[in-house]
């Protein structure tokens, strides 16, 4: 089955298009919305599919020219609009939350208990022309696995918006609080009560109180159960290391999380591939689907947002038809795996008896290796195999399946076999493609060789297993 979040990229990026088509419109209609002291959400929550998404244009700075701001009343019914420059306006009103996929729709907020419910909705995706592909853009507050809090002023958690159906599979997980960003309350926008670790009770009749009082049933002083839990941190769906990651697997996984039974979510070294920021300044942001999302990251965990060096990127950068290090059978011109330059000169012209028949490169006459048909040949040895393996994808879905497109030069005729994850094929001929059996786990593909001289070479090809995204 396809993943929903490749149906909802698509469905997404369609929703993109059709806003831009109907900016004018949505402009009018939200633009008579006023900043107000009564604003009294601000700061900033995030999704790697949409990106920043602002709740107040004073901590965007830029009430001069637009006013916006989400508020909660005395009621508790929250109101006003949000602003992502992805996915436009994020309407929290009552009036655009109609037919949501779930009820209740009404956006509202609980002062006591600190929680939010209801929906909201990126604002592009309403009506029957911008509903085209299926994008709706809700985003639901509080559901299974997932819920949208107040810990005293501080908002947390996270509102979910995929799904199994067209109008929730958008925007994904949106974060309201991370480690470089947050959204904050003031006045009624705040939860009343402390947190069951905080509020000086002993809650569970254990004899000890709150976090600082050491009862064995408290995360931090911002948990609000005091009663001692039997599952893992990895598997109870709190955001227990509050970087707005959550649990082992699911849509939203916490980088920390090793297994299910794993009872500590802190992150190692805090990922570069999931802390919220651009740590490689082109404008994209951590592992995930989107617009947004950094291709240099190749999961959650990932420790750089960096692309892959040339000698790492399988790309034959130079055109020499020789790729990345190892050497060989890769490209000469990497010295190692994170060198970002493939460029090297060739054997016949690089002043070197490559070969070892005392002499060296192209020339006429005496003294010049008579195996060089040009400066431009990269073999000083007609014993000099190249071989090339490189997968459609490097990175697959657990049960899917990739094409492998090899191609040998100056082997020995029938010598070539291609293996890994169980597939084991003989090949004829000087190139082609194999299509592997379902990827589960990660494998490493050898392409093997003789060459003209007798000697063994080999080519692998690594592809690796993406972190299956799904709601919880």
């Amino acid at each position: 089955m396809q993943n929903i979040f490749q149906i909802a990229r698509g469905r997404f990026l369609l929703g993109l298009f059709l806003f831009a088509l109907f900016a004018v419109s949505v402009w009018g209609a939200v633009h008579m919305v006023r900043a107000a002291s009564t604003d009294n959400l601000s700061g900033y929550g995030w999704s790697s599919t949409i990106g920043w998404v602002s709740m107040n244009c004073t901590t965007a700075g830029s009430c001069a020219s637009t006013n916006y701001g989400v508020k909660v009343d005395t009621s508790g019914l929250m109101s006003g609009y949000a602003w992502s420059s992805n996915a436009g306006w994020v309407s929290f009103n009552s009036a655009d939350l109609a037919g949501c996929p779930t009820s209740p729709c009404e956006a509202r907020f609980n002062k006591t208990t600190g929680l939010a419910s209801g929906w909201a909705r990126a604002i592009a995706g309403a009506g029957a022309s911008q509903e085209i592909g299926g994008w709706g853009g809700w985003l639901h507050l509080a559901g299974t696995g997932h819920q949208v809090k107040a810990v005293g002023c501080s908002w947390e958690g996270y509102a979910w918006g995929g799904g199994s159906d067209a109008d929730t599979s958008t925007v994904g997980w949106l974060s309201f609080k991370g480690p470089t960003y947050g959204v904050v309350g003031s006045g009624v926008a705040c939860r009343e009560t402390p947190a069951q670790c905080a509020d000086g009770i002993d809650n569970d009749s254990d004899g000890l109180t709150d976090f600082s009082g050491g009862d064995p049933g408290c995360i931090n002083a911002q948990d609000d159960s005091e009663t001692t839990s039997t599952v893992a941190q990895c598997a109870d769906s709190v955001d227990n290391d509050g970087d707005g990651k959550v649990d082992f697997g699911g849509g939203n996984p916490d980088p920390g999380c090793i297994n299910a039974s794993d009872d500590n979510e802190t992150d190692p070294a805090n990922p570069a591939c999931s802390d919220g920021n651009d740590n490689d300044g082109d404008t994209k942001i951590d592992f995930g689907f989107g617009v947004n999302n950094d291709s240099g990251c190749v999961s959650l965990a990932d420790t750089s947002e960096a692309n892959p060096a040339q000698c790492e990127d399988g790309i034959d950068n130079d055109g020499d038809g020789k790729l990345d290090y190892p050497v060989p059978p890769g490209d000469r011109g990497c010295t190692s795996s994170s060198d970002n330059d493939e460029y090297n000169p060739k054997e016949c012209e690089d002043g070197i008896d490559n070969d070892g028949d005392t002499f060296e490169d192209y020339g006429i006459g005496a003294g010049f290796d008579p195996q060089c048909s040009s400066l431009a040949d990269d073999s000083e040895s007609s014993a000099d195999a190249q071989l090339t393996l490189v997968p459609t994808a490097r990175s697959v879905r657990p049960g899917t399946t990739t094409v492998l497109t090899w191609s040998v030069v100056d082997v020995q005729a029938g010598s070539c076999t291609l293996s890994g994850n169980g597939d084991s094929w003989t090949l004829s001929g000087a190139s082609g493609t194999k299509t592997t059996s379902a990827i589960n786990s990660e494998v490493t593909y050898r392409l093997s060789c003789t060459d003209l001289g007798g000697l063994p070479v080999t080519r692998s090809a690594t592809i690796k297993i993406l972190p299956t995204f799904e709601e919880i």
